[in-house]
This record gives C-alpha cells, structure tokens and sequence, in this order.
C-alpha cells in the first residue's frame, strides 16, 4: 500500500467488510462522510461553537493562488505530515505529499502531476468562506495533550494567508473537508512522478547517520520539489568541507547539474552536515550519482 493510499483511507482487502458497516471514509485523518464531522480526532458534537462570518465578498475573489499548503504534526512520536500544491505550468500543477512516522526519521515522499484545475477548485472554497479572516485566529482553546497541530497555508501574490489549531470546531471543520475532498480527488486522477528509492526500511530509531569510526558517508535522503537532499556523514577525528557537488545520470559524463559553493560546505568530526542540491525539471527514472568534491554515492529514480 502506497503513502497515499495509507493517508487517504484506501483500504486493504481485509478492511472492506469493515468499512461496509457504516465506517466513515477518512481524508487525511478528517472523517467526510456520515452525520457527525470530527476534527483533529475529536467530535465537536454537542460542543460550543463560533459562528463563522461568510457575508461579503473575499478580497482574493480576483486573486490567483499560487501555493497551498496543509500539514500536521507534533504527536507523542514526534510525527509531520504535508501536502503542497502549486503550478508547475499552464496546465498542471505538482502536489507533494512528505511523511513521517517519528521526529528523526526521514520523510516518505510521493508526487503526482495533476490538472492545473486543483489550483481554481481551492481557490474557490479560500474566497467563498472568506478564509482571510481566518488569518492567524485562535480558533479553540482546548488543548489535546501529545495531539497534533493541524495548519493551512495560502500563498496569492503579495500576500499570505495561515492559520492552525489543534482543534477546528464543526462550523470551520466541514469548510475545512471540502479542501481535503477537492485534494484527493485531483490527486486520485492525477500521474504519480517518479521518487527517491530508500535504500532502508523506515526505523521507529534514529538511522546511523554518523558512520563507523574512520568512515565517511555520503548519501541522498529525499527528493521531492526538485530538490536533492542530500548529507555527509563524518566518522573520523578530522572536519570534513566540500565545494563542489555534481549529479551524474549513470554511464553518462555530461552531468544534470554541478554547483560551486562560495563557500564551502561543513561536515564537523564525528557529525555529520545536511545540504541540499536543487536539480533542473523532473527527474526521470534510472540510477545517478552524486558527487561532493571526492566523495561520492549512488541512488535511485523510480
């Protein structure tokens, strides 16, 4: 079962039965269907609520949005998860969906190219419930210990638009699903990009990032955007600094991309240094290799 089909409520065979008995389908953790809306997983039911304003016209009604952003986090684990939109085109945009489990793991990432119409649909539930108004407003004042923090985030020329909670009531909660419906729904539909083969399992502990001693590891960690990220892992007494780094499709010699820092990059002894390498377009499936002045590694696009 791929990310998004754990996050978007998919469900295994074995779950079928049980979803047929009248278990509510779930959005990204928000129940969309059946009679009581829950938020952040906590019923508003029977709960004071503050009436939202919708009268008036939005002032972003003529605007374009140019990036949305959902995420979550902050449980017992250390958890966060995101959802990003923006337009790569006239006639697509790329939604990107990070991932992890614990504070020290590295995220799952998966991407789909979707129609450019994702960007008018969300726009238009921003202007009709005048979410600018919304702008960092405090939305309950009740506190879910070891819960997660939900937010959103609406980029428009100029301006930006955020606020969170770690509970939405009803009213807010229902405008909310219909941004996660629009979500799944493009994405659902839309092309799944190519992505960083992990060479490891996912680990509840915090990976060895700092290799044995008198070693020195160079690995790529995450792609997603167009961007390689990438650390060096130092096992010896010595700091390590690197310049130059370049990305090598395998068994070519004309490389996608080198960069020459101004100044240099800094592994410290016994510690190890995260940078990151911004690649031009998509890249497309097959083996590459990265290179940081001597050192170097190979990964995975697929």
């Amino acid at each position: 079962m791929g990310l998004f089909d754990r996050i978007f409520g998919r469900k295994k065979p074995e779950d079928e039965e049980k979803a047929a008995e009248g278990k509510k389908t779930e959005i990204a953790g928000k129940p969309v269907e059946g009679t009581k809306t829950e938020i952040a997983g906590k019923s508003m039911e029977g709960k004071k609520t503050e009436t939202v304003t919708e009268a008036g016209r939005s002032e972003y009604a003529d605007k374009p949005l140019l990036k949305y952003e959902y995420h979550y986090g902050g449980n017992e684990n250390g958890n966060s998860h995101s959802e990003t939109v923006e337009a790569v085109d006239d006639a697509h945009a790329r939604v990107s969906i990070e991932h992890a489990d614990w504070h020290s793991e590295d995220p799952k990432v998966e991407e789909y190219l979707v129609d450019i119409g994702i960007m008018e649909a969300l726009r238009e539930i921003f202007c009709r419930y005048c979410m600018e108004e919304w702008h960092k407003r405090e939305f309950s004042e009740e506190f879910v210990c070891d819960g997660e923090t939900y937010g959103y985030h609406f980029t428009f020329e100029g301006s930006e638009i955020w606020f969170s909670s770690m509970v939405f009531p009803r009213e807010y909660g229902e405008k909310l699903d219909e941004l996660h419906e629009v979500f799944a729904k493009y994405v659902s539909e839309g092309k799944c990009l190519p992505g960083l083969v992990l060479k490891r399992p996912a680990e509840p502990e915090m990976y060895a990032r700092i290799p044995e001693k008198g070693k020195i590891k160079l690995e790529v960690y995450e792609y997603c955007r167009g961007t390689l990220y990438y650390r060096l892992g130092n096992g010896t007494d010595e700091d390590i600094e690197w310049n130059e780094i370049t990305l090598y499709r395998s068994g070519e010699k004309v490389p996608v991309v080198t960069v020459t820092e101004r100044y240099p990059n800094h592994a410290p002894a016994h510690e190890f240094g995260e940078e990151i390498l911004e690649v031009p377009g998509q890249l497309a499936e097959g083996k590459y290799r990265l290179e940081a002045d001597a050192y170097k590694c190979e990964f995975t696009v697929e």
